[in-house]
């Protein structure tokens, strides 16, 4: 290999090595962009993650107040069925013993 060969290589290998660096450096900079997005992005879903686990818990705490006013309702509805029954009961007794007072007297007569 004559020198000027050896000089040529040598030249091609430096520019390579050149060429190397600035794709490096470049590769560097895409790889910073990235992770810097990418942590935004990571930041941004775990906000959004946490702002739902707060919903969910809210809808959940107030899902269960929903079930507790409703079976507040049924046991109330209940005693109230229970107490208009007993009434109905008393007046059907008023009104049949009030009949029977009734028929009874026309019978006398």
């Amino acid at each position: 290999m004559t020198n000027e060969e050896f000089q040529k290589k040598m030249e091609f290998i430096v520019e390579q090595q050149a060429q190397l660096v600035v794709n490096q450096e470049l590769a560097d900079e895409r790889m910073t962009r990235i992770e810097n997005v990418v942590g935004r992005l990571a930041t941004a879903s775990l906000e959004r993650f946490e702002d739902l686990e707060g919903k969910m818990s809210a809808l959940v705490d107030s899902q269960i107040r929903t079930d507790e006013s409703f079976k507040a309702l049924a046991e109330s509805q209940a005693r109230t069925d229970e107490r208009l029954n007993i009434f109905i009961n008393l007046v059907e007794r008023y009104i049949s013993k009030d009949n029977n007072s009734n028929s009874e007297g026309r019978n006398k007569e």
